[in-house]
């Protein structure tokens, strides 16, 4: 069973009218995850879990500030991501074609709990043998593990994504869900990677991807407090003005990729180094 983006649904809902009994979806095994050891207890359970209160948040003081600040950084400052993220890496040139789609969200499977460096290689690896759902078919589950070998997690990977191309086969026409339901229901697809695929496979903002840098540096910043990403995510969209969703995670992803790493942030040098409470982090940065 799937079930839709809760925070869209409470946006603007009074306290009083948000069920306190809402199920959250299952989460995938190899779903990007900044707490890997206790997400699976801590937000989901094979049973039941329930989310007492739906995570908001008033906006941070001075976020509009340190958000620009960063957007400027950013112009200046490339990043992985902004070259070889999953949403570049499909060979097709015609967004809206099913294999462009396939493409990006075999991509964003693979780019779970791995570097985009690696990500990249294995997606062209899978390019030398044209990158579709028919391909995919075709090949042995031992022969896609050679393409995707240098990622983590990659024999589940591999089977992952050899029941994914069957699915699509069989029950899309060879295309992906249009649907975050349907990209949540799909083997190793969580919440980030289906959040991700609708905003660059189809174009809609359904939801913020909340991946490890973001989880890191939303909470470095004092702009979310979770547990975990999904609390983060749907603290941040809480505040956050949804025009700014699809933005925030290439945003912060490249901001920790090349400045504001999880062990050895440059905080002497930042763009926002007055501006930052840098929670979490030990006294000296």
């Amino acid at each position: 069973m799937s079930f839709p983006n809760l925070q869209k649904f409470f946006v603007g809902m009074p306290k009083s009218k948000i069920s306190k009994n809402v199920s959250t979806p299952p989460v995938q095994d190899i779903e990007d995850n900044p707490i890997s050891s206790t997400i699976a207890s801590t937000l989901t359970s094979e049973s039941e879990n329930i989310i007492k209160d739906i995570p908001t948040m008033k906006p941070p003081k001075n976020w509009e500030l340190v958000f620009s600040k960063i957007c400027e950084f950013r112009k200046v400052n490339i990043a992985p991501v902004d070259s070889i993220g999953c949403s570049r890496l499909a060979k097709s040139k015609d967004p809206k074609a099913r294999n462009t789609k396939f493409e990006t969200l075999t991509a964003l499977l693979l780019s779970s709990q791995t570097k985009d460096e690696q990500t990249s290689i294995a997606v062209r690896n899978l390019q030398e043998h044209g990158l579709s759902v028919e391909s995919i078919l075709q090949m042995t589950e031992a022969e896609i593990k050679s393409c995707i070998g240098n990622v983590g997690f990659h024999n589940k990977k591999a089977t992952y994504l050899k029941k994914i191309a069957t699915i699509l086969a069989e029950s899309y026409d060879s295309d992906i869900p249009s649907t975050l339901e349907g990209l949540q229901s799909l083997p190793g697809m969580g919440p980030k990677m289906s959040h991700l695929c609708m905003q660059s496979a189809w174009f809609v903002n359904s939801g913020i991807g909340v991946d490890t840098h973001v989880f890191r540096i939303s909470k470095r910043l004092g702009w979310a407090k979770g547990k975990n990403p999904e609390e983060v995510r749907m603290e941040l969209e809480s505040w956050l003005p949804e025009t700014h969703w699809k933005e925030v995670n290439e945003l912060l992803v490249g901001f920790g990729q090349v400045h504001c790493s999880a062990k050895s942030p440059k905080c002497a040098d930042c763009p926002v180094k007055d501006l930052c409470p840098k929670i979490g982090l030990r006294k000296g940065h």
